[in-house]
């Protein structure tokens, strides 16, 4: 349930459907890769490894959460480990005078992130 006010609550079906699961997912990505080109410089290059980086948002989605419980998966998984990245690539992100690309990959249950 999704709550609307203090006293009204609207309830919603749980998202089942792995398509709109992945709209969904996109779209976070497509703002953070925004986000990333603004502020950094940086490309983030997931498109090839989309359907990794679904599988592995699913795996961490409570349905009971919605869509708000889509976006807490990537925020607890996805942009926790770009920060990382990113605090630990600071440097080299800040010299380069062009766009880099950040590749998004998959392995096991970990996002890797590589400069292109």
């Amino acid at each position: 349930m999704n709550r609307i006010g203090q006293k009204n609550i609207v309830p919603f079906n749980f998202i089942n459907d792995s398509k709109v699961i992945s709209k969904i997912i996109e779209g976070k990505l497509n703002k953070v890769s925004k986000t990333l080109q603004v502020k950094h410089n940086l490309e983030l290059d997931f498109k090839e490894n989309l359907l990794n980086i679904c599988d592995l948002v699913k795996s961490h989605y409570k349905p009971q959460m919605g869509g708000r419980g889509i976006v807490n998966a990537i925020d607890d998984i996805f942009i926790g480990d770009l920060s990382n990245f990113l605090f630990e690539n600071l440097e080299k992100i800040k010299n380069s005078k062009e766009l880099l690309a950040l590749q998004v990959k998959v392995k096991g249950d970990k996002f890797i992130f590589e400069l292109k």
